[in-house]
């Protein structure tokens, strides 16, 4: 079995409803968000589930406030990590499982943990909002 496959009858058995994109990688939404979980077959062990494109930087102030935000989570958060793709904040959760059909074991902590990373990030991008 694929790890597409795999992904998408856990993904289903829970309730989701996710679909393949483009690239082979598996889509699904959660409270609003969209996440990716991506299916590379070459490294069997690697998993990567990203919450991509949350956040857009429209500004050089802007995106000097996202990079030390995002410095100072990478610093603190476990296992997550922030980065920027062409002026967008992506958060994406990696590591190695072995076998890879051990991820349902740590899948709901790790969408857990985007969810709150983003949610950090973005408090602190907005911090006259709270």
């Amino acid at each position: 079995m694929t790890k597409a496959e795999l992904y998408m009858d856990y993904l289903r058995e829970e309730g989701y409803v996710p679909r393949l994109d483009d690239d082979g990688d598996v889509v699904f939404k959660r409270e609003g968000g969209t996440f990716v979980l991506f299916a590379d077959e070459e490294d069997r062990s690697y998993f990567r589930l990203v919450f991509p494109a949350f956040w857009e930087i429209e500004s050089e102030e802007e995106d000097e406030m996202a990079r030390a935000v995002i410095n100072e989570l990478n610093a603190d958060l476990k296992v997550m990590k922030l980065y920027i793709v062409r002026n967008n904040v992506w958060a994406a959760v990696e590591m190695f499982l072995d076998p890879i059909e051990n991820f349902p074991n740590v899948f709901p902590r790790c969408v857990r943990l985007l969810a709150s990373g983003v949610n950090k990030f973005q408090q602190r991008m907005r911090p006259d909002e709270e």
